[in-house]
Formats: structure tokens, sequence, C-alpha cells
């Protein structure tokens, strides 16, 4: 949650097409507010039912993807270029023309690199 906050701190965030521009980003103490934990406690109500979650940068990752996937929810999400998990290949943008994509099929997943 954005909670909007004015005054001067290190921890203060911007973004810019939420209401409240800055503010501080508050997440629940006393458990585990890794991104992953975060969004399997939000996640709770949805598992086993079928269900797509779409998510930025900062929550996706491919083994989060293989635990939700065992529970029958789908996710669809950006990933980093700095994320371990990712092939080399994938990653290596220069040498590959624009506006092309490369697919990875695994057994019960896709990952897509596209150039724009």
């Amino acid at each position: 949650m954005l909670e909007g906050f004015l005054g001067r701190c290190s921890f203060r965030v911007y973004i810019a097409n939420k209401p409240v521009k800055y503010g501080i980003n508050m997440y629940t103490l006393k458990v585990d507010n890794a991104a992953s934990s975060a969004v399997k406690r939000v996640a709770a109500p949805i598992l086993n039912t079928g269900k797509n979650i779409t998510m930025d940068n900062y929550f996706s990752s491919i083994s989060l993807a293989k635990k939700l996937l065992e529970q029958k929810t789908t996710i669809v999400g950006t990933l980093c270029q700095n994320k371990k998990s990712i092939f080399p290949l994938f990653l290596d943008t220069k040498i590959r023309p624009p506006y092309r994509s490369m697919f990875g099929f695994f057994k019960s997943s896709v990952l897509v690199s596209y150039i724009p």
C-alpha cells in the first residue's frame, strides 16, 4: 500500500500514475515481506481456482511461477534482466533485430524476450 507522505526521508517513493504521487510503501510487520511471500499471502483466496495473476517485475520470478502453477494458478509478468534464472541466450538483445520476439518453451511455461 502506498501511504501518501510529502516529508523528507530516504525511503520515500514516487509513483507517477498514483493519485498520491509521493509516499511510503507499507508492508505488514512480523511476517516475511519478500516479494514471493507477499504474492502468496495476497493470492491465497484464489489458489487452486485456475485463475491468472498479472504482476510487474518486482514480484514476478520463475520460481514463483512454478510454485503457483503447482496450485493451479498461472501468472503473467515481466522479469528484470538481472534475474539469475533467465537463460543467457534471452539476455543478449544487441545481436537481434528490433521488433522481434524469442520464445522459450518449458514443461508448463513460456518465456518471451521481445526487442522493442
